[in-house]
């Protein structure tokens, strides 16, 4: 399989979508997928991931149905650390991005 049909059988649109994410070379990668291939999936994966992760829709210390927004959770992609109203403080409820809603 050639870079290309790598990428694009990640998901991704072609090779070049894979320069503009990396900032690397056509030239680099395709090195990459020859010499490194274990690094060449690696980075694949990643551009694949950061094209997945969204803005949240809401800043921290919104009020949603579920609570008060704390943080951006940082070990899982488009997730909130909400703290509920009656909790511990250091209690959060996980919450994706697309199932919080505004009171």
């Amino acid at each position: 399989m050639t870079p290309s049909q790598q990428a694009k059988a990640a998901g991704l649109k072609n090779l070049r979508q894979v320069q503009q994410l990396t900032g690397q070379s056509a030239q680099t990668l395709t090195n990459w997928h020859r010499d490194k291939p274990e690094l060449f999936k690696i980075v694949i994966r990643g551009c694949v991931a950061s094209l997945k992760e969204t803005d949240p829709p809401y800043p921290v210390g919104t009020r949603i149905k579920q609570g008060v927004i704390d943080r951006i959770y940082e070990h899982a992609p488009n997730t909130y650390a909400v703290q509920v109203d009656g909790e511990k403080s250091n209690h959060k409820l996980l919450v994706k991005f697309e199932i919080s809603e505004i009171l």
